[in-house]
């Protein structure tokens, strides 16, 4: 979590990342066992992140993921 006004401060970080490749497509390909985010859209929910992912840079892929377990994960400096 990185600060409002000054983007350069990190507030709070997780432990552990939050997706770890897995899927066969992730694990294999030009740049294997890669995942990286590109975006996302928040559902009409408020707590549900549809997060758009890139694996082993072949493939453009979507995970869904909740706004309150991931602020679960957070550890505050």
């Amino acid at each position: 979590m990185l600060d409002l006004n000054d983007p350069s401060v990190v507030l709070a970080r997780s432990e552990e990342p939050l997706m770890i490749p897995s899927a066969y497509y992730e694990l294999t390909g030009f740049f294997g066992n890669v995942v990286f985010t590109n975006g996302h859209v928040v559902a009409d929910d408020g707590d549900t992140i549809i997060m758009y992912y890139g694996a082993s840079d072949e493939f453009v892929c979507a995970a869904t993921l909740s706004v309150k377990e991931i602020l679960s994960t957070l550890k505050y400096s």
